[in-house]
Formats: structure tokens, C-alpha cells, sequence
């Protein structure tokens, strides 16, 4: 069994801020050399647009896809095995940093709620190939991240509860325990 030292939401400040830095960087550099097809990404998903904390709460995802031009050429041949892709299409990597929130649909129960989604986190990153041609996308990427209290998922809804003014979660001393997880998605 793989032991997780419990971070806390203001240790994983530093990284966060560290990646946006980078991201930030990794744009004035490419500005100056006119490299300018670089993509970055924020995606953000919420129940609060939705009105309910039903199951799904709240995911979060920040990415990064340099230009084409500084994929490595080991790259661009091991995608050449890869049957899925294109063998013409232009090849990008994206780097990602991500967490998804899951809760009960009672939030004020402190017991486990046995026939509802359990309290949960998936705090990750990513590593993936993208394949873009003029009639098709395709992505592979690698996540390895973990869930229970090492995701950190507590500390964050509480505190933007705290913050807006939400309805307190009080079950997460029944979350799911840490364990590392790995999620290959095509």
C-alpha cells in the first residue's frame, strides 16, 4: 500500500503558481521568436452553474501544447506506431495539471451515505500526444495523480464554500482514501 503524506491546499499553491509562471514564461519566450501556435488552456466545471452539488461539484484542468516545432523527433517517430494517428497529421505534445471534486448529493450528512457517490478527489497530471491534420484530431494523453485526501478536494471546497458563503460539506471525513491512479484516455 502506497503511503500519501496529506498536503495541504496551501503547499499545492506554490506548484500551481509555479506551472501558471512557467506557462506564463513559455509565452514571452515564444513571442520574442515568433512562435506563436502554442496553445494554452483553462477549462473550468462547476455545479454552481448548474445550481446543485449532485455528484459532480467542481474540475478544474490547465494545459499547455507547445509549438509543433519543438516536438523532438523521437517523438514524432514513436507516433508513427501508433495506428491511430494520422501518419500525415502534425504532431503536438500537451502537458496538463488537474483536479476533478466529487461529492453526495447531502451535503449536511456527516455519516457515509452508502447508496450515494462518496466523497472523492482526482488531483492529476498529464502528458499526451496530439495528432492534427485537415480532417482529423486525435489525442492520446497519460494522467497520474491521485484521490483521497492528498488531492487536496477538502481543502478546496471548503474553503470556496467558506468563501461564497455556501452550504458547508460536512461528510469528507468519509472520503475515499489515497491511492494513486493512472488514466490513459484516446
Amino acid at each position: 500500500m502506497v503511503q500519501f503524506r496529506r498536503p495541504t491546499i496551501q503547499s499545492a499553491i506554490p506548484v500551481f503558481i509555479a506551472f501558471v509562471v512557467l506557462v506564463f514564461l513559455t509565452g514571452i519566450a515564444s513571442a520574442q521568436t515568433s512562435d506563436e501556435d502554442q496553445i494554452i488552456t483553462l477549462q473550468l466545471e462547476n455545479d454552481y452553474f448548474g445550481n446543485t452539488d449532485q455528484h459532480f461539484t467542481n474540475g478544474f484542468r490547465a494545459a499547455w501544447m507547445p509549438s509543433a516545432r519543438s516536438v523532438p523527433q523521437w517523438v514524432i517517430d514513436g507516433a508513427s506506431f501508433f495506428p491511430l494517428f494520422d501518419p500525415a497529421g502534425k504532431k503536438r505534445v500537451v502537458f496538463s495539471l488537474g483536479q476533478s471534486i466529487f461529492t453526495p448529493d447531502d451535503l449536511s450528512a456527516t455519516n457515509l451515505l452508502r447508496d450515494e457517490r462518496p466523497y472523492a478527489g482526482w488531483l492529476y497530471g498529464g502528458v499526451g500526444l496530439v495528432s492534427v491534420s485537415e480532417e482529423r484530431l486525435d489525442n492520446i494523453e497519460l494522467n497520474l495523480g491521485v484521490i483521497g485526501p492528498a488531492s487536496l478536494a477538502e481543502d478546496v471546497q471548503k474553503t470556496w464554500h467558506e468563501w461564497f458563503d455556501f452550504q458547508r460539506p460536512n461528510g469528507w471525513d468519509n472520503q475515499l482514501k489515497n491511492e494513486p491512479g493512472f488514466l490513459l484516455n484516446y
